[in-house]
């Protein structure tokens, strides 16, 4: 296993030309090799400013994007990644941290290319920065916050340089973008690769598409990067593990169910590749903990061991280290990697507050054998689909339509508390539920909003959030209404799946959103409604198709089903057929 120490350079963004003439990226227009790399980024690198700057960067899985983001890093600036605006409120949202922070470029994808933008603050001179600041990443999911991870050049060269150890990762290797760089998951996945001299293969597909695959087979990829949904996206078909050259595939982003890992571990001995389940949080540029691929069978509820380079320890509840097994306490992390502290402000960009320790704000315990399993969280976040989600954001966030709602969830959903005569006073918030969901990027079924006499407290006169948990509603349909449930022959096929048999699937994707699925029929006015509910796009033209409109697999499922349910019948190319064209093959039988 390669030392870590080699970390502290950061080859995957200053080294990158003694790669020479091997494959760095691939996409349908090719193969751009490392020397072509660095040509190109240095190129662009004389479109940006030319004193060190702050720089925001909409990202995109195109050799246009990562050559801007190397070029960013190889002239010394310091990049904020994030998202593409894709509603009124993200745009908002941009305008806002524009407003805070006040880069000195937006870089924003243009077609293939990569168009350098002033900011509408029209700033001159840029915020202060630390002269070890390289990379900002938004910590809070889709809240709209402005608090930021501030991450140094070693603590990405620290955390890409560990990762590339203990995957083994080498120049042969080659990994399918399933994650967008912004993404802290995915932005390792660049990072480790790009160091190990290996190369990525580019796309926005989803892995439920079949053009995912053909991509993967025919770029011979060898490695596979998913959060949990991506793994119950894919359950009820094993077609994907099957994939020559397949070497190793991840999971990160969230806890993945025992039974799943275990289910993915013996896909892996079966048919030859390994299976790393993977701990980490974006303050830690993001990889904490890996467990080796041969552990995960008969201990499928753990994280593993800490990266190389790092360590974790567990402390209690009065900061004392906890040396005993099977005892739980706060999972600390320590290493190279840590974070420069947060930042809400272009005034905190001139700071290093490296705090001496990681503390990860979970519950954990070391096993007899050394490992590390999580029990629970001390901090209010949840993790559905992989975004991380702060729940005092989301509290905040609801009060500004709902004064003194306050908030609860899981990993399986929200629910926010408000009291009967505060929503009486708001009007508007009739459909706050739905207004929350769009706001923090997760479908409407994932929020919903309790209408009670008063806020549950406990006995001191703190928020009972567990009495706020209780009242989610159930929207699971009856198991009778299980049997008639069909998936359309599109997804069979672009999933290459003959049925879908995954009860954690049913259970958190479809029967969660059972009013919308075909399982308790809805009342859908037209497909135009179906794509607005479905993508978050209030008002899609008749031109506007699925792919056209950024869908992804998160909205796939759901969509598929609906447009069954409402045309009776669904092409096998629905997702890029315009809206009108879909609408015109109304008349079929509904499913029933």
């Amino acid at each position: 296993m390669a030392d870590p120490v080699e970390s502290q350079r950061a080859d995957f963004f200053r080294h990158i030309e003694r790669h020479g003439q091997r494959p760095a990226l691939i996409d349908g227009n090719g193969i751009t090799m490392y020397a072509q790399l660095a040509e190109r980024a240095d190129l662009f690198a004389r479109q940006l400013p030319r004193q060190r700057s702050l720089i925001f960067l909409q990202t995109a899985n195109s050799v246009a994007c990562i050559t801007a983001y190397l070029a960013c890093l190889r002239a010394g600036h310091a990049v904020h990644l994030m998202g593409q605006p894709a509603s009124d409120t993200d745009k908002a949202r941009l305008a806002a941290l524009e407003q805070a922070y006040q880069p000195q470029a937006v870089l924003r994808p243009y077609g293939d290319a990569m168009a350098v933008a002033s900011p509408v603050t029209g700033a001159v001179t840029g915020p202060s920065l630390h002269p070890d600041l390289r990379v900002l990443l938004s910590t809070s999911g889709s809240t709209g916050s402005p608090k930021l991870v501030k991450l140094s050049e070693t603590n990405l060269a620290a955390n890409a340089a560990s990762i590339r150890a203990y995957l083994e990762l080498g120049p042969a290797d080659r990994a399918m973008t399933s994650l967008k760089l912004h993404y802290s998951y995915g932005m390792s996945v660049l990072h480790s690769h790009l160091a190990a001299g290996g190369s990525l293969v580019l796309t926005d597909e989803p892995v439920t598409a079949a053009a995912f695959w053909h991509l993967f087979e025919q770029a011979g990829a060898t490695s596979f990067a998913g959060v949990p949904y991506t793994f119950e996206l894919l359950a009820g078909n094993d077609r994907w593990a099957r994939m020559p050259g397949l070497r190793q595939v991840t999971q990160a982003g969230g806890r993945l169910a025992p039974d799943m890992v275990r289910k993915v571990s013996r896909l892996g001995m079966d048919n030859g590749w390994r299976f790393f389940v993977m701990y980490g949080q974006t303050e830690a540029a993001p990889r904490i903990a890996w467990l080796p691929p041969e552990l995960a069978h008969d201990h499928p509820d753990c994280i593993g061991r800490a990266v190389p380079g790092g360590t974790l320890s567990i402390m209690d509840e009065a900061g004392m280290p906890v040396e005993i097994p099977e005892v739980d306490g706060q999972l600390v992390y320590s290493g190279p990697n840590v974070m420069m502290g947060y930042a809400a402000s272009a005034a905190d960009l001139a700071s290093d507050c490296t705090p001496a320790h990681l503390l990860t704000g979970d519950i954990a315990r070391r096993t007899a054998q050394g490992l590390f399993r999580i029990t629970g969280r001390s901090a209010r976040m949840v993790k559905p689909f992989g975004l991380r989600i702060n729940l005092d954001e989301v509290q905040e966030l609801a009060r500004s339509r709902m004064p003194g709602a306050i908030c609860a969830g899981t990993d399986d959903g929200i629910v926010v508390a408000v009291a009967a005569d505060a929503l009486s006073a708001q009007p508007e918030a009739a459909g706050a539920g739905e207004w929350l969901a769009r706001a923090i990027g997760l479908p409407p079924q994932w929020v919903q909003v309790a209408v009670l006499p008063e806020i549950p407290q406990l006995a001191n006169g703190k928020p009972d959030y567990r009495a706020v948990l209780k009242c989610r509603r159930s929207t699971q349909p009856p198991a009778h209404a299980l049997a008639p449930l069909r998936v359309s022959r599109a997804m069979r096929l672009a999933a290459g799946m003959d049925t879908l048999r995954s009860p954690a699937f049913y259970r958190r994707t479809l029967l969660e959103a059972g009013g919308i699925l075909g399982l308790v029929r809805p009342e859908w006015g037209d497909v135009r409604g179906i794509f607005a509910q479905m993508t978050g796009r209030p008002a899609p033209s008749g031109q506007d198709s699925f792919q056209s409109l950024a869908g992804d697999s998160l909205s796939f499922v759901q969509t598929s089903l609906a447009l069954e349910d409402y045309l009776g019948q669904l092409p096998d190319d629905w997702d890029s057929l315009p809206i009108d064209q879909l609408e015109a093959l109304r008349g079929g039988d509904a499913l029933v």
